[in-house]
């Protein structure tokens, strides 16, 4: 996680999200030589939101 949304129970809650879609399978040829990966993902909740999805 590189920024915190500042409240601790939705930074526990995307983290638990990430680890429990383990494992990842290993990178394949499509990917070369590359040893890591990053991939972005911007969660936003809101109000009257259950999902936090507009």
């Amino acid at each position: 996680m590189v920024q915190s949304s500042l409240h601790p129970e939705l930074d526990r809650v995307a983290l638990a999200t990430v680890h429990g879609a383990a494992p990842y399978p290993p990178f394949d040829d499509a990917l070369g030589e590359l040893d890591s990966l990053s991939i972005t993902r911007v969660w936003r909740f809101g109000k009257g939101n259950h999902i936090g999805v507009q």
